[in-house]
């Protein structure tokens, strides 16, 4: 499945008639982005702000080669792969009732191990 984004400026007008017609069940995502490449390959971490536990996202654009084997900077700790998850979504993590589940606020907060994860 290939994710294929739109984005355009809108005029202020417009974004206060879209404010209008808002989904109340909604909260406003506040992150934190950080951009950069790594060995030729652009990634974006996002760290989300206003929720609790403070979740990152590493978003990695590889563009053209879906094939190429992808390493994670050694710098970064990753819990899991959340890529075909959608509990991660903007969206359902934009829901005033989304909570992140205990496993992995454990895993987050104190660097604890998943299940069948193997230890070093």
């Amino acid at each position: 499945m290939e994710l294929i984004e739109k984005k355009r400026q809108i005029s202020a007008r417009e974004y206060i008639n879209l404010l209008a017609s808002a989904d109340d069940s909604l909260k406003v995502l506040h992150k934190k982005r950080q951009c950069f490449l790594y060995l030729k390959t652009y990634m974006i971490l996002d760290t989300y702000t206003n929720i609790d536990g403070c979740p990152s996202l590493l978003k990695i654009l590889n563009e053209n080669d879906n094939n190429k084997e992808v390493k994670i900077p050694p710098l970064l700790d990753v819990v899991r792969d959340v890529t075909d998850t959608k509990e991660y979504s903007n969206y359902l993590m934009a829901r005033k009732d989304w909570t992140m589940s205990e496993e992995d606020k454990k895993a987050i907060l104190g660097g604890g191990k998943f299940e069948g994860e193997p230890s070093n």
